[in-house]
C-alpha cells in the first residue's frame, strides 16, 4: 500500500510541475524538480511515468517529440490553478503582494514557476470592480523604506541568479570584488556562502555574507560591487555554529567601531522624545523630563557608525550628554561641517 501511495504522490507532484505549452520541460529537468520536492526517482522511472500519464488519455498532456529528447507540458488550453478562472480574491491579493514585495526573495526556479500565477493574479484583480475589497486594498496599502530614498544600484541579474543557485545547492563560489576604496581595487575570493541579506524592497541593494573555506569569520560583500561570480562544484561546508538570524541580531550588519556598548545619555526636543517613546532605541531605554522640563533619554546601545550618522542627522533636535568621547567626536564633526559651509 505504501508503494502505491508513493507512486500516486509522485504522479500528483509531477502533474503540478508540468509547464503549459509552448513552454516545455524535459524528463531530466522534471527529475531535478522532483528531487527538490523530496521525490528521488531514476530518469528511466520518470520517463516511464510520463509515458503512462500521456498514453492513458486521462490528462491533456502534450508530448513534444520533435527532438530526440522529448519535451513535456500541459496542452495550451488546459485550465490550471494559475488561470484566472481558478483564482479568487484572497489568492490573487496574496500573489500580487508576493510579486510586488517578496519576489526577489524567491530562488530563480521558484520565481519562474510562479510567474504564470503572478500574471493571472494581476489579471484577476484588473478585472475586478473598482469598489471590490481586493482592488481597493491594492490601491490603499504601500511599503516605504525609512530615511532618504535612493535609487537602487545596478546589479547583474545573471550574477544574482548564480548566487541563488550556490545558496540552494550549498556550493562554494569564486568572485571578483571591487572594493569601496577610491581606487576601486579588484580582489579575488573563494567563499563559502552563508546568507543573503537585502536592505530594501527592490532586491538590488543586498549583501552576500560569506567566509573563506575552513574559517568561521563572516565577511560582507555588496552585490553591486561583485564584478564576476563563478559557481564551483566544491561543497560549501559552512561553519556548524553559524546562524544568520543570530548574526543579524548581534549587530553583524551594523558598522561596529568597538565591542563596547555605550551608555548613551541624550537631551531631546519634544518632537524627538515623542518619536523615541514610540520607537525606543533599546530595551533598557529610560525617558524622562529633567528639572528644567526638558526631555532626557538613557539607553545602552552598540558602538556603531550608524549611531553617529543617526545622531548627526537629527541636527539641533538632540544633544549628546554622555559618553564624553562620543560628544566630543560629534562636536568636531559639526564644526567641520560648519567650516565646509563657510567656504
Amino acid at each position: 500500500m505504501a508503494r502505491i501511495h508513493d507512486t500516486l504522490a509522485r504522479h500528483h507532484k509531477l502533474l503540478q510541475l508540468l509547464p503549459t505549452y509552448p513552454r516545455r520541460a524535459t524528463a531530466q529537468e522534471l527529475r531535478a524538480s522532483l528531487g527538490e520536492e523530496g521525490f528521488e526517482v531514476t530518469l528511466r522511472t520518470l520517463q516511464r511515468d510520463l509515458h503512462q500519464l500521456w498514453a492513458s488519455g486521462e490528462f491533456a498532456i502534450h508530448r513534444d517529440d520533435r527532438d530526440s529528447v522529448y519535451g513535456w507540458a500541459w496542452e495550451r488550453d488546459v485550465r490550471r490553478v494559475e488561470d484566472p478562472a481558478a483564482m479568487d480574491s484572497h489568492r490573487a491579493l496574496l500573489f500580487k503582494i508576493m510579486r510586488d514585495y517578496s519576489r526577489h526573495l524567491l530562488p530563480p526556479h521558484t520565481r519562474e514557476r510562479f510567474e504564470p500565477i503572478f500574471h493571472s493574479a494581476q489579471q484577476f484583480l484588473d478585472q475586478r470592480s473598482e469598489l471590490s475589497p481586493s482592488w481597493l486594498w491594492t490601491q490603499r496599502v504601500r511599503v516605504l523604506p525609512p530615511g532618504q530614498r535612493l535609487l537602487p544600484p545596478s546589479v547583474d541579474a545573471a550574477l544574482v541568479e548564480t548566487l541563488y543557485e550556490a545558496l540552494m545547492g550549498d556550493h562554494r563560489v569564486r568572485l571578483r570584488y571591487r572594493t569601496r576604496s577610491r581606487s576601486g581595487e579588484l580582489r579575488d575570493y573563494e567563499l563559502t556562502p552563508l546568507g543573503l541579506v537585502f536592505r530594501d524592497e527592490t532586491g538590488l541593494y543586498g549583501y552576500l555574507l560569506g567566509c573563506k573555506p575552513g574559517e568561521s569569520r563572516a565577511k560582507q560583500f555588496a552585490l553591486h560591487r561583485i564584478e564576476q561570480l563563478e559557481l564551483t562544484d566544491l561543497p560549501a561546508a559552512p561553519p556548524a555554529d553559524f546562524d544568520l538570524d543570530e548574526y543579524i541580531a548581534q549587530g553583524g550588519f551594523d558598522v561596529l567601531l568597538s565591542e563596547q556598548r555605550l551608555a548613551l545619555e541624550l537631551r531631546l526636543s519634544e518632537q524627538l522624545a515623542v518619536h523615541l517613546e514610540e520607537r525606543p532605541l533599546s530595551a533598557d531605554q529610560h525617558l524622562r523630563r529633567d528639572e528644567e522640563g526638558r526631555w532626557r533619554l538613557r539607553a545602552t546601545v552598540p558602538d556603531t557608525r550608524q549611531l553617529r550618522w543617526w545622531l548627526a542627522g537629527l541636527g539641533d533636535g538632540v544633544q549628546v550628554l554622555q559618553p564624553q568621547g562620543l560628544r566630543d567626536e560629534l562636536v568636531r564633526g559639526l564644526q567641520a561641517a560648519l567650516a565646509a559651509y563657510q567656504d
